[in-house]
């Protein structure tokens, strides 16, 4: 009888969460499927693609190595292809492969017509990375993550989760494998995330600055009681993905989330960066934020020597800026001369 009584709660649970709408953008059931990280949720939708051993994928320049990790996994042939300053595909796209990714930098749409003409052209399937890129739309008013065969999300970038990923198929032939549902686990107790979640909701009179030394504190804690150190930042691989690939207490946030102040927040904060940032020589990589469009984060070029005073005048304001992305070993390798000069200044702390 328990038993039962706890499948009803949770399958109610989850058919709430997939129906939530609060002004705009819901996952739906059937098509969405929720992970801890967008890997996993990619190493799904690549299986789901029927991708074997060998096929090619062709994948942006600029991006991340972790996200490379699912597709090692497969054994799959990682092709690159540039994108220009502003962050758009440049050049041809070859070779002819079986998938090809596009990403939606920092939540601003990527243009899909060159993609789309090349999976016309191949018979190739388009994945829209959207990690960075939830509640965001196209001029269209099309949400970033529908555009494609497969939308990926990386929830944990934009809200206070301690993880979240989600798989979206929008190609009516792609099927789930199983009836398998979404199942979620419990935080645990001791949390850096769970830590700082629960400051941000309180109002001391405390400065950023103050809060970054609290959460610092915590780490150094947390890395005595575990024995593992705690990087700054994530500490991707292109080989493996780390924990396991269920989300933990996702739902809570996505229930209880107002997406209209959720857009209207972000659209602020990044006009506040941006107008902290008008006495230094930056250059932003988007001069203009169309309606539809709402930020992960506020994104700019910068020298390494400009970035120092800059990384040390936001510290002072309790606000965190980095050099973004970490890449492939191979695409370092070959000194591309504006990749390494993208810095990020992310809303979540």
């Amino acid at each position: 009888m328990e038993e039962n009584l706890e499948s009803l709660v949770k399958s109610v649970y989850w058919k709430n969460l997939f129906q939530k709408k609060t002004g705009g953008f819901f996952f739906q059931p059937g098509k969405s499927r929720f992970f801890s990280l967008g890997r996993y949720a990619l190493l799904e939708g690549l299986k789901l693609l029927g991708l074997q051993k060998g096929d090619g994928v062709l994948i942006p320049a600029l991006v991340c190595r972790d996200l490379l990790a699912p597709l090692n996994i497969l054994e799959l042939k990682i092709h690159f292809y540039d994108v220009d300053e502003n962050l758009e595909l440049t050049g041809n796209l070859l070779p002819n492969c079986k998938a090809i990714i596009a990403i939606n930098y920092f939540g601003f749409p990527q243009n899909l017509v060159p993609f789309r003409d090349y999976c016309r052209k191949n018979n190739s399937f388009l994945i829209e990375d959207n990690a960075h890129g939830f509640l965001s739309a196209d001029p269209e008013g099309v949400f970033l993550g529908s555009r494609g065969d497969l939308g990926i999300f990386s929830l944990r970038k934009s809200l206070p989760l301690y993880n979240g990923g989600a798989l979206q198929l929008n190609n009516p032939s792609l099927k789930f494998s199983s009836i398998e549902k979404n199942n979620c686990i419990k935080a645990p107790l001791f949390s850096t995330r769970n830590i700082k979640n629960e400051l941000s909701f309180l109002s001391l009179g405390i400065s950023g600055k103050q809060i970054q030394k609290i959460t610092l504190f915590f780490q150094k804690l947390k890395k005595w009681k575990t024995h593992k150190s705690v990087a700054k930042y994530d500490d991707p691989t292109e080989f493996e993905i780390p924990g396991r690939p269920e989300p933990i207490d996702i739902g809570e946030v996505l229930l209880s989330l107002d997406q209209k102040k959720e857009r209207v927040w972000r659209r602020k904060l990044y006009d506040a960066i941006h107008s902290l940032l008008l006495s230094f020589p930056i250059i932003p990589i988007f001069n203009k934020i169309e309606e539809s469009v709402v930020p992960y984060s506020y994104p700019f070029y910068c020298d390494d020597k400009l970035f120092e005073k800059i990384e040390s005048y936001l510290r002072n304001l309790g606000l965190e800026a980095f050099t973004w992305p970490a890449l492939p070993q191979e695409i370092q390798s070959r000194g591309h001369p504006f990749y390494g000069k993208i810095r990020l200044i992310r809303f979540l702390w």
